[in-house]
């Protein structure tokens, strides 16, 4: 799939599968609305005073209201390691062989043993049961919400890395090269999983719905959720990795603010993980008060 230029500020994305149709994925706006710029300049000083007091190395930030054409992009073109987050796109690969195979989603994967060599997501425990057999919905529940590895893992197994990458290609976003030091994306690239979730374009209704569903049980609330009102639905994901002394956090969410709701993707590189969270946290509360304001 490759990009429709409408004019300069306008992206379309079109799926080519077909001979004869090519549906709408999704549409990305580059020019800043006027209502945006306050909060874009506000997000860059946040930033650049995070940076020059040593809390951070670099960061970057996309956000977007998702029922206007309203867009927001810090240091949009720095790649960062996304971790965990890239459980959505294997979720997503799976929710879409499933609709051509119904069967899918109850097939069972007997989990054999632990992988000394898989690390665990902070503060996860181990979940699978050696000798256990899990259905593949189990498993992306566990990996999703959990942030599970070794759910993950017996995932990756069951469809390949070709099924995957297929994901990547469909969005027109370069397919990660598999080495731990160059595993990296853009946070408007990284956007666009949720994007057609959000607009149930890559997916069905039935299957949009239910990975969002997972999303908005993610139990990590170091971040974005932190301080944001109980009452709000948001759907998210976090991650986490880490190249020598250089750590990346990022997480990426949709906010149901409302009858408004809007989506933020940040990516961060740093040296302390805590210092990294709570820029995020503060992060999100500018945005949630901007938005309400």
């Amino acid at each position: 799939m490759a990009p429709v230029q409408n004019h300069e500020s306008t992206e379309v994305f079109r799926l080519h599968d077909s001979k004869l149709t090519s549906p709408l994925l999704l549409t990305e706006h580059n020019e800043i609305s006027a209502a945006m710029a306050p909060i874009s300049q506000k997000l860059s000083e946040m930033v650049n005073d995070n940076i020059s007091r040593g809390n951070l190395e670099s960061a970057s930030i996309y956000l977007r209201k998702m029922n206007e054409a309203s867009s927001v992009s810090i240091n949009g073109n720095e790649e960062y390691n996304p971790g965990s987050m890239m459980k959505i796109p294997i979720m997503m690969t799976c929710l879409k062989l499933s609709i051509a195979d119904p069967l899918l989603m109850n097939k069972k994967i007997q989990f054999v043993s632990h992988n000394i060599n898989l690390s665990t997501e902070a503060g996860a425990q181990d979940i699978l049961v050696p000798g256990k057999s899990y259905t593949v919905k189990e498993l992306i529940e566990y990996m999703i919400i959990d942030s599970d590895n070794e759910s993950m893992g017996l995932l990756f197994t069951l469809l390949g890395q070709d099924k995957i990458d297929k994901i990547f290609t469909d969005l027109n976003i370069h397919i990660p090269e598999r080495t731990a030091d160059a595993f990296n994306m853009n946070v408007k690239s990284f956007s666009r999983f949720l994007s057609v979730l959000y607009n149930a374009t890559y997916l069905d209704v039935k299957n949009s719905e239910w990975a969002l569903t997972m999303l908005s049980k993610v139990k990590y609330n170091k971040g974005i959720t932190r301080t944001l009102p109980k009452q709000i639905t948001v759907a998210h994901k976090y991650g986490v990795e880490f190249n020598g002394n250089t750590k990346f956090l990022s997480e990426s969410a949709i906010v149901y603010n409302n009858s408004d709701p809007y989506m933020i993707v940040v990516m961060t590189k740093g040296t302390d993980y805590n210092k990294q969270s709570e820029f995020i946290s503060q992060l999100s509360d500018v945005v949630f008060n901007k938005m309400n304001n």
